[in-house]
């Protein structure tokens, strides 16, 4: 990323970030998936349409990603959460629609139980609610589980999500304290969730999954026949263009 980027420090650590700011009551903040970054094309499309609309736009990495400090497999949802609140408590500071993609969108669901009165709406991409135990960890062989113990680190290849991608020990344990499916999600703010009926790492069914348990009476389900799980595509950016449009008017 060549543009530059500022640094927000915490425990030795610190997150790096980018801003825009104007003279706006609207603000927008985007989460990114587990191990992407805030140069990503929604995270750009985002920039770009908040400057368009003269919305005050918000973009970050977690610990362990992109240009923030950190080893992404010390990370776990429970630190990156702390992320989250962290950039909302310290650079946000006012009540904002949360952008999530992937793993994100988790986030932005634990925000918004966490820290409810900082949110006024939720946009899941792909949003992948507990992926570390339904997607990961139940889909995974018994040989795999017994290396993952022992060895601390799970190699999770093209034959399950069509990518490689490491994940912890750390992460999957921690994951099982955040877990949202199994339960009613107690949000009642709007939430709009996005979803690629062809997304073959995180099945549309999750969307369907998610609505049902959400228990807010203002949820939007819209489903791209098309869309695969990065929905980074010119029209599937438009979709999400459209959806921000429709919340804005209803935060107003």
């Amino acid at each position: 990323m060549k543009k530059e980027f500022l640094k927000l420090y915490y425990n030795n650590h610190y997150l790096a970030y980018k801003q825009f700011k104007c003279k706006s009551n609207n603000n927008i903040v985007f989460l990114g998936g587990y191990n992407s970054d805030m140069s990503g094309s929604k995270a750009s499309y985002l920039d770009e349409f908040c400057r368009n609309k003269n919305i005050n736009y918000t973009r970050f990495d977690y610990f362990g990603h992109g240009l923030s400090s950190g080893d992404l497999l010390s990370g776990s949802i429970s630190l990156w959460l702390d992320n989250v609140v962290m950039v909302m408590e310290e650079l946000v500071k006012t009540p904002s629609i949360i952008v999530g993609s992937s793993m994100g969108g988790w986030l932005a669901f634990l925000l918004a139980l966490a820290k409810p009165d900082l949110v006024q709406a939720v946009v899941g991409m792909a949003a992948a609610p507990d992926f570390t135990e339904k997607l990961v960890w139940e889909n995974i062989s018994s040989k795999q589980k017994e290396n993952l113990l022992q060895t601390g680190i799970l190699h999770y290849g093209e034959e399950q999500c069509g990518e490689n991608f490491l994940f912890s020990k750390l992460l999957i344990e921690d994951g099982r304290k955040h877990l949202l499916l199994d339960n009613d999600i107690a949000i009642t703010k709007p939430v709009t969730l996005i979803h690629g009926i062809k997304d073959v790492d995180v099945p549309y069914e999750f969307a369907l999954q998610t609505q049902e348990r959400l228990i807010s009476q203002d949820v939007t389900l819209m489903l791209k026949k098309d869309g695969d799980h990065r929905l980074s595509r010119p029209e599937d950016l438009e979709i999400l263009a459209l959806a921000l449009e429709n919340i804005l008017k209803k935060v107003a």
